[in-house]
């Protein structure tokens, strides 16, 4: 009798992702949306447009309605990509185009610990206004460099180098107003419309277990007040996230 012949093993089952160029439209409805920091790398801005979105879709073309399923780069956010020359930013691969992200569930109390952002090597500038006195306001000029959310030195009329944290929105080459208090030896960044010390600060969080990106989470500020705020795509449960508080606004953003 002849033997049957013996099957052959199946061939493993192997996952593949599709890469996908992105792009963002730098402005949306004649306002813009994408600004240039240095080099490639790009801030997601929504000050003018003022969307009740949590971020930008990304476009498989530059084609405005050709928008992908993945999570745009949140409001806020710092992004790396090319002008195209054309009104549009080629961001690259997309590993994320392959899925579709969850839609974001409820906010999840959460108290994290606000902590200083790494210290930044940056000379001390020379006040404008060397004269300034306690709670009295100081300007100085944003040493050429120097991003949101990292540190400087700046020297005080009293001889002291005090550190104070840049703030969203200000940058190398900016002027910044700082309230200096000489009792506390502390320099606040001044927001609009502010006589006292301001509040604003770098936090940064553990994101909680099993928390996904695009999701919304409910944060504890110094203020006693929770404030929501969107997982940036590029973060997940476990990973650490630095946002900006702005106390004035009452708001929280990410920071790339």
């Amino acid at each position: 009798m002849q033997a049957a012949p013996a099957s052959q093993p199946s061939a493993p089952q192997t996952t593949t992702t599709s890469r996908q160029v992105a792009y963002l439209p730098m402005e949306v409805a004649g306002l813009r949306v994408v600004i240039k920091m240095s080099d490639n790398n790009w801030l997601v801005t929504n000050d003018h447009l003022k969307s009740a979105t949590t971020s930008l879709a990304y476009r498989s073309s530059k084609n405005n309605d050709d928008r992908m399923d993945c999570l745009g780069p949140t409001w806020g956010s710092m992004i790396q990509g090319f002008d195209e020359g054309d009104g549009w930013l080629r961001c690259g691969p997309q590993a994320a185009a392959t899925s579709t992200v969850p839609a974001a569930s409820a906010p999840a109390p959460y108290t994290p610990q606000a902590a200083p952002a790494p210290a930044y090597s940056a000379p001390p500038r020379e006040l404008e206004h060397p004269s300034v006195g306690s709670g009295d306001l100081m300007v100085i000029d944003v040493p050429a460099g120097v991003l949101p959310g990292q540190v400087i030195a700046i020297a005080v009329p009293d001889g002291r180098q005090i550190e104070v944290t840049v703030p969203a929105g200000k940058r190398g080459g900016d002027q910044l107003e700082l309230l200096f208090d000489l009792a506390a030896g502390t320099l606040t960044p001044k927001t609009p419309g502010q006589i006292g010390t301001a509040s604003d600060q770098l936090m940064v969080i553990q994101v909680p277990p099993g928390v996904v990106p695009g999701q919304v989470i409910g944060i504890a500020v110094p203020d006693g007040r929770q404030i929501n705020a969107t997982v940036p795509h590029n973060k997940r449960g476990g990973d650490q996230l630095e946002l900006w508080f702005d106390a004035a606004a009452g708001t929280l953003s990410p920071l790339p």
